[in-house]
C-alpha cells in the first residue's frame, strides 16, 4: 500500500511504525493527532476558528471530513522531510518524487484537457483517496479506549484492547484491503495479510482463555460507533467525554 501512496515513503513509514508502537495512546499515536478529527476534548479546545467549528459537529460531518484527510496527510508528509534526522539526499530524493507523483499526471491532463480540468481532477482525487483512507482505518481503532501517555501495559493487551475486528465476507475483505483483522495484523505486523484470517481462530481462542475481550461487528456497526464517539467528544462540555467500559479491563504493568 505504501508505494502507492502519493505521501512520503519515510514520513508514511514512521507514522505508521509510531502507530503500531503505541496505539490509541495519547501524545503519542498520530493516527489520533490529525487536523481534521478530534479524538479528545483537549484536542478539540486546542482548534480554533473553522476547525474547532467542524470539530464540534464532527460526528455528523464525519463522511464528509474524510474527504479532506488525503491533504491533511500531504501537509504533513511535506513538513516530514523538514525533519533533521533524515539525511539530506534522501529528503531530496523523496520531494522530487513526490512532486513527480503530484504534478506529471496532472500536467499531461492539462496539455489534454486544460489546466482547469487538471486542477479539478487533482482535488478529486484527493479527496477520494481521503475518503478511502480514512473508510479503511476509522474503523479499527477509533471509539476504542484512549490510553494515558506513559502507561505501562503488555503487548498483547495494547494491541488487542486498542484495536476492533470487521466480520465480513469476502467483499469485506477485498474492500478492506485485510484491515478488517486489525488484531491480528497488530499482533503479527510482518504477517502476510491472506494469512491474516488463518491466525483469527488462534488469537480468538487465547484471548478467550485469558479473559481479554475481543472486539468484532460488522462494517455498519463500527461506522456508528465512531460517529457516536466523535459526536460525543464534539458535543461534551466535559475533560472526560468517553469512558469505554473496557478501559477497566486494561491491566497496567508496573
Amino acid at each position: 500500500m505504501r508505494a502507492r501512496l502519493p505521501l512520503s515513503y519515510g514520513f508514511w513509514q514512521r507514522k505508521h511504525n509510531r502507530h503500531h508502537q503505541k496505539p490509541n495512546f495519547i501524545g503519542e499515536d498520530p493516527d489520533i493527532d490529525i487536523r481534521v478529527l478530534s479524538f479528545t476534548v483537549e484536542s478539540r479546545n486546542a482548534k480554533k476558528g473553522v476547525e474547532r467549528w467542524l470539530s464540534d459537529r464532527q460526528g455528523y460531518l464525519f463522511p464528509l471530513l474524510l474527504l479532506f484527510t488525503g491533504f491533511d496527510l500531504l501537509l504533513d508528509s511535506f513538513a516530514g522531510l523538514g525533519r533533521k534526522d533524515r539525511k539530506i539526499g534522501i529528503r531530496f530524493l523523496e520531494f522530487g518524487l513526490m512532486l513527480v507523483r503530484q504534478t506529471v499526471p496532472y500536467i499531461a491532463m492539462a496539455l489534454m484537457f486544460g489546466w482547469l480540468w487538471a486542477m479539478a481532477l487533482w482535488v478529486f482525487m484527493m479527496m477520494m483517496f481521503g475518503f478511502f483512507m480514512g473508510a479503511a482505518f476509522a474503523p479499527n481503532h477509533k471509539g476504542m479506549p484512549l490510553i494515558e501517555k506513559g502507561s505501562k501495559i503488555d503487548f498483547f493487551q495494547r494491541q488487542v484492547l486498542t484495536s476492533r475486528n470487521i466480520r465480513g465476507s469476502w467483499f469485506t475483505d477485498n474492500l478492506m484491503g485485510g484491515l478488517n483483522r486489525q488484531v491480528e495484523h497488530h499482533l503479527f505486523p510482518s504477517m502476510a495479510r491472506p494469512h491474516l484470517a488463518k491466525a483469527h481462530q488462534i488469537v480468538v481462542e487465547f484471548c478467550a482463555e485469558r479473559g481479554v475481550p475481543l472486539v468484532e461487528m460488522n462494517l455498519i456497526s463500527s461506522y456508528l460507533v465512531v460517529m457516536r464517539y466523535l459526536n460525543v467528544v464534539g458535543l461534551s462540555k466535559n475533560s472526560d467525554p468517553f469512558v469505554c467500559p473496557m478501559v477497566a479491563q486494561l491491566r497496567p504493568i508496573y
